[in-house]
């Protein structure tokens, strides 16, 4: 079965290669305790001199924010639609 990934590619690419500027911007669209933790997380990030370290840390940043963004479109697939009699 092949796979078409269409829009979602962009969305990888962020994965793959993410920036300390992508990252920060998609903070605002969080829970709050998802936001402070990975702010900290981000800001020990902008900390390290070594490249490979800080692209380790980045990625590890992007799964949290990636685990975040699913969390909450969870819950918001969950709420239910009001109904009217």
């Amino acid at each position: 079965m092949e796979r078409q990934f269409g829009g979602d590619a962009r969305n990888l690419r962020k994965i793959v290669n993410p920036s300390l500027p992508a990252l920060s911007a998609r903070l605002p669209g969080l829970m709050a305790r998802d936001q402070d933790r990975l702010r900290r997380q981000l800001d020990r990030a902008r900390g390290v001199n070594d490249r490979a370290a800080q692209k380790a840390l980045l990625q590890e940043v992007a799964g949290g924010v990636e685990a975040a963004e699913q969390r909450i479109a969870n819950r918001r697939a969950g709420v239910p639609v009001p109904r009217y009699p």
